[in-house]
């Protein structure tokens, strides 16, 4: 690097304040001492100092009380906190905690929650703010008896009180994005349910709800509702039960979204067992307050995400297409909730971001699987089209089946009775087709029925139908088509066959048709319909072939007398 390379200085100079806030991270850090008293004790020992030697010193700045009855802990700092920042101490994440402070200076303590009557609404949910208002003098404690029924990890820290208001604006504002698109997601899913059927979107939308509520419990954003504060801010029994069921509709989604019962049956053996146990731990928790029953939801949670992911990863390797989706969404949040447990089960210490990371990965899951899920119904779609065609589609001729166009002849009937418009119809017979089968064998008698289905449709009008009825015979449908019209198309479909011969496979095949036409009579039905045009086709058969007879016609009516 030169000295006349202000882009390079500009680099440097970044390098060294992005070390500086480390280092002063760092220090922050390091300055505060984080003990608890293991044991139960009256305020005037504390207070007094009495107890201090018998704090045990955390490794980290971290409080998580685990014990269901109230403890001691003690926070002391070994650099001065001045008054000008008006500084606060912070405990990150308290979801139900409850805190009497003792501050240096102060006389009583103050009490903290983020939901019930100690609520501070100064301040967002994302912390308990203690104020310090005579700071903090150096190797001076913060004493703190800690009620903690959610055993909860608190990362403790002293901050000013601009920086605090900051950082509740960035995070009211992030949370307010996360839960808003997460109930967003939840109603589409519902809405897509309700329209389409889909059972999956049911358990997409049970399992943003869940997750919904649950984030939204710990977080503390149900304090603003008056009846949801009293549900889940009083007892940790309801969010956990929330969180269980989240995890069984999760399990029977996916179950349903990768068809995990033909794609990996094992799998699906697993996240049934596992789903069945959920639930019970569901019912344990609602029946008794335990922390084991927590332990053991949050145990069942990874297992649940790690087969969850083994089965994405299976039915990928098998082409699934539905399982990209769910590897590209799932992955993150199951990376997060194995993370979010894990600090639950106390293994993690600190790391408050996991919290904020849980909730985005959720709503980042939900948009993804609600696209994958709109896909695979699209591919579904797609399928059931594809096959309805094939169903309707003569699979030698490409023109209608005879069950297709039977279909579409009720279905003109059913026009021409409501508007009076005229309908006719044509039998359409290859004459002599035995012989050519006979004669050059029956792949050229299969070509030949293609080659001339090709020519009829090409004297067809757009709004005309065409079906292979049987064998070598075709049916003809002409909507607002007169008889005598329908002569003059029929004699067009007669000329384009019998004007040359087919050429198949070096052969030249001669060709023609006999064709009988039939125009709808008031209140006739199809049967009655097909039968008069099946009479004229016997006509021209016994004509000499190669003709069009109609009702009308001599021939039509001799065959009909006799």
């Amino acid at each position: 690097m030169g000295k006349g390379d202000p882009k390079g200085a500009t680099r440097w100079r970044g390098w060294l304040l992005l070390a500086a806030l480390t280092a002063c991270a760092s220090l922050r850090a390091g300055a505060l001492e984080v003990a608890r008293l293991p044991t139960p004790a009256e305020p005037a020992q504390v207070l007094s100092g009495q107890l201090d030697g018998q704090f045990q010193v955390r490794p980290v700045a971290v409080v998580q009380e685990v014990s269901h009855q109230p403890r001691w802990w003690r926070v002391r700092t070994s650099a001065r906190v001045d008054t000008q920042s008006e500084p606060l101490l912070l405990l990150d994440g308290p979801y139900m905690t409850r805190v009497e402070a003792w501050t240096p200076g102060a006389a009583t303590p103050t009490r903290h929650a983020i939901y019930g009557d100690d609520m501070d609404l100064r301040y967002s949910s994302r912390a308990l703010a203690i104020p310090l208002p005579q700071g903090l003098p150096a190797g001076a404690s913060v004493y703190l008896r800690v009620s903690a029924p959610g055993a909860v990890p608190m990362a403790v820290s002293v901050q000013g009180r601009d920086e605090v208001h900051r950082a509740d604006l960035i995070y009211v504002a992030w949370r307010t994005m996360i839960l808003s698109a997460m109930v967003v997601l939840a109603l589409l899913a519902l809405a897509f349910w309700a329209g389409v059927g889909e059972r999956s979107f049911a358990f997409l939308a049970l399992t943003l709800t869940c997750a919904a509520l649950y984030i939204a419990a710990m977080g503390g954003e149900m304090r603003g509702i008056p009846w949801l504060d009293a549900l889940f801010g009083q007892d940790p029994r309801a969010t956990r039960v929330v969180g269980c069921l989240g995890v069984m509709a999760s399990n029977v989604f996916m179950r349903m979204f990768l068809d995990l019962r033909r794609q990996a049956p094992r799998i699906d053996r697993i996240l049934h067992w596992l789903t069945l146990a959920m639930g019970a731990t569901a019912l344990l928790n609602l029946a008794m307050d335990r922390g084991e029953f927590a332990m053991l939801g949050n145990l069942l949670l990874v297992l649940s995400a790690l087969a969850v992911f083994a089965a994405g990863a299976a039915t990928s390797l098998k082409g699934h297409r539905a399982a990209r989706f769910l590897l590209l969404s799932w992955l993150p949040l199951i990376v997060m909730c194995i993370l979010k447990a894990l600090q639950l089960m106390g293994f993690i210490a600190g790391a408050s971001w996991l919290t904020h990371a849980l909730a985005a990965s959720f709503a980042l899951a939900g948009l993804l699987l609600t696209i994958g899920l709109s896909d695979k119904l699209l591919q579904l779609r797609r399928d059931r089209d594809h096959a309805s065609r094939q169903a309707s589609t003569d699979p030698l001729t490409g023109v209608l089946s005879r069950g297709a166009i039977e279909r579409r002849l009720k279905e003109e009937i059913a026009i021409v009775q409501a508007t009076g418009r005229p309908l006719c119809v044509a039998f359409v017979d290859i004459d002599h087709f035995k012989g050519i089968n006979d004669t050059h064998g029956h792949h050229v008698g299969d070509a030949c029925l293609s080659y001339i289905g090709q020519r009829v449709r090409n004297r067809l009008r757009t709004q005309d139908l065409l079906g292979r009825y049987g064998g070598d015979e075709f049916l003809v449908l002409m909507p607002d088509t007169a008889l005598a019209d329908g002569a003059a198309r029929s004699e067009q479909m007669l000329a384009a066959v019998n004007c040359r011969p087919l050429s198949i496979d070096g052969l030249l095949v001669a060709g023609s048709l006999s064709i009988g036409l039939a125009q709808l009579r008031a209140g006739e039905t199809a049967q009655q319909l097909l039968a008069r045009a099946d009479a004229a086709l016997y006509a021209s058969k016994a004509a000499g072939r190669d003709r069009v007879s109609s009702e009308l016609s001599p021939q039509a009516n001799a065959q009909a007398r006799a």
